[in-house]
């Protein structure tokens, strides 16, 4: 079988592998379980690309026992790239993705490329296919009950500060980084570019619960602060 002629089989192997790779991440991290939806979303236009790619790289890899090893390191550097698209398209709000993208990409390009390009033999074809379509499936049931189970084990955050409405993208920005910085701040989460939901370290004290809150309220950005 001629490569080159899968571009189908890269284009369900790339979104079946980099969704799988984003839940791995979702688990191992704890966040980003609400942003699934978002990561998909931007991953399907990946998989368009990369079976674009598998048309062309499958009948220029002509070498058996590298076209693989090729075609992985090629849709790896596809998926660095096309993380660097999206942040460009997304300036600041990249930053809200909770999990890893770079990772996730990396991972479902190699794998879409390796899929539908590097492969030569029918054997091999027909397990890719059924690894990729059949991991499709699952993934796709698993995005759809995601935003279920993040809500089950999602911990509440602790303090959740209100911008004011208009304050440029880069001073939210700013002051999450900054809100990074204060005793006993373990993560910052910006789901809604003006929304900062603070997550404080499992052992933090009453006191320093209070002089976190305290801060934020001192700030002019800041409209209000919820607990």
């Amino acid at each position: 079988m001629e490569r080159g002629a899968n571009a189908l089989l890269a284009f369900a192997a790339t979104i079946s592998a980099s969704l799988l790779a984003a839940i791995v991440l979702t688990v191992i991290t704890g966040w980003g379980g609400d942003d699934l939806g978002a990561f998909f979303f931007w991953s399907v236009p990946f998989g368009f690309f990369l079976g674009i790619v598998a048309g062309v790289a499958g009948r220029r890899l002509t070498h058996p026992r590298l076209a693989a090893t090729v075609a992985s390191a090629l849709g790896a550097l596809a998926g660095l790239l096309w993380t660097v698209v999206v942040a460009l398209l997304l300036g600041g709000y990249f930053f809200a993705f909770g999990f890893p993208v770079l990772l996730a990409w990396m991972a479902g390009g190699a794998a879409g490329l390796a899929a539908g390009a590097g492969l030569e033999s029918p054997r091999a074809l027909r397990v890719a296919r059924i690894g990729a379509y059949g991991i499709l499936g699952l993934v796709l049931v698993l995005l759809a009950l995601t935003p279920v189970i993040a809500l089950i084990l999602e911990d509440e955050p602790d303090l959740v500060a209100h911008v004011r409405a208009g304050t440029p993208e880069p001073q939210t920005t700013d002051l999450a980084y900054r809100a990074l910085d204060q005793v006993a701040v373990v993560s910052v989460t910006q789901n809604d570019p003006l929304v900062l939901e603070i997550q404080l370290a499992d052992d933090a004290t009453g006191e320093e619960h209070r002089r976190v809150r305290a801060w934020l309220e001192r700030s002019p950005l800041v409209e209000r602060v919820d607990d």
